[in-house]
This record gives structure tokens, sequence and C-alpha cells, in this order.
């Protein structure tokens, strides 16, 4: 991503935030650094980036967002979004856009709890999802958010990623998405206990195509249930 997110610091290569590079006022910066980004995963042998960040949060948040974010305006947030991802694409990398539906109003950090949003159904989907149907059509990938939302989940305290009516009919039906969704990483503490150990196959149930497992005793133990719990399951995942 640049900034606190930067996977790439062990090679001495820094970039700029999100929010320092839409401070520029100057979206073609944005397209620039993705490139130069883009140029040096290629050399590392990647093709995916899971930026960038879509999510509507001041810099000064404490969602674990912060200086992650574009703007707090949808359109400022896609049109830089927009450019990073044609500036990653020129050079042969797919990114990603997160944390759909949206963390920019939840008040918590994912890695450490489950945070909720308080927004109502028709803020959310006029406004923090408005990034993500803007460039539906240019991002090979979209990252779901570790968070609750209670107007469109209701009583289940369940993450975005496990919930089929955000993961499946808005992302699909409302923001017009058609490439590869993904969960967050599995080893969140927003994520809940049952899903993490025992049924992973619930985040595939609900619209994920992939599963983010960044631990890699996870990585085995998450594939370990799967293939026990889908093996036992009367449906195909062909």
């Amino acid at each position: 991503e640049g900034g606190t997110v930067s996977r790439l610091r062990a090679f001495s290569l820094e970039f700029p935030s999100a929010h320092a590079l839409a401070q520029t006022k100057r979206p073609a910066l944005a397209e620039r650094q993705a490139r130069l980004m883009g140029r040096a995963l290629r050399m590392l042998g990647m093709n995916v980036d899971f930026a960038p960040v879509v999510d509507l949060s001041p810099p000064d948040s404490k969602n674990g967002i912060g200086t992650r974010s574009f703007s707090t305006d949808p359109a400022v947030a896609a049109r830089y979004a927009g450019a990073f991802l044609r500036g990653l694409k020129k050079e042969g990398v797919m990114g990603c856009l997160k944390h759909f539906p949206g963390l920019g109003s939840t008040t918590g950090d994912s890695h450490k709890t489950l945070p909720a949003s308080p927004l109502t159904a028709t803020t959310l989907t006029r406004r923090d999802i408005e990034p993500f149907r803007l460039l539906a059509k240019s991002a090979p990938f979209v990252m779901f958010g570790h968070a609750h939302y209670p107007a469109l989940s209701g009583r289940k305290k369940i993450p975005a990623d496990l919930d089929f009516h955000i993961a499946t009919t808005l992302l699909r039906e409302r923001a017009g998405f058609r490439g590869v969704a993904l969960s967050d990483d599995l080893a969140m503490k927003a994520v809940p206990a049952w899903a993490r150990e025992k049924h992973p196959e619930a985040f595939l149930l609900a619209g994920c195509d992939m599963l983010l497992a960044c631990e890699p005793s996870h990585v085995e133990r998450t594939w370990r249930m799967l293939s026990k719990n889908l093996s036992a399951m009367p449906l195909s995942f062909a």
C-alpha cells in the first residue's frame, strides 16, 4: 500500500501513504507510485498486490486504517484508487480494493476485535460502497472487511465476509463486482473462533472465492478443515 503498510520495506523501498498521495491533488502520482510498486513486485515474482484501500476514513481514525485511506469522499477515493489500479495493471500486477463494504465508519481495529459500523443501510450503500461500485469493472480483486454491520446483518455479530447478504447480494448485485472476492486474514481477532478453527467453509458459502491465511500453520489447518468439511457436504464446488 505504501505508508504504514509497506511490505517492500525489507528491500529498502519506501512509498508514501494513500493519504499523502491524495494531499498532492495529483492522481497521476498514485498511478506512478503503483507502477514503481508493480515493477518491484514483478521482479520478486508476484502478480497480485492487495491494495489499494478505498475505506472512507480520516487519517486520525482509531480503526486501523488511518493514513491508509485516500479520502472520506467516495469520488476522490475512487479517483485515486482507480489511478493506483491502472499503474499496477501497466506493470502486469493485479490490484485489490478493500475492505468491502467499508471500514471507515468503524471505531475498532479488526486485527484486535470485531468492530461495528453505526451507519444505516442507505448511507453504507450511497457512500461507503460507492468507490467499490465505481471501480467494479476495473478491480480484479475485492477484499472484505472483518467488521459487523448491524444495519445489514441485524443482530448476527459476524464479519461481513461471513454474511451472504453482504458478500454476495451487495457485492455482486448492488456493486456489480464480477471479479475474485476474498476474505481478510482469518487469523485476525474479528473472526469468530468457530469459523477460524472448525468451519472456514462458511466464508465460501457466504460468497468468498478465496481465503486469506497469512500464517504458515494457519494455512495448513485451514486447508485440512476445508478438505474435511467440504467433502462431507452434498454440494458441488466445481
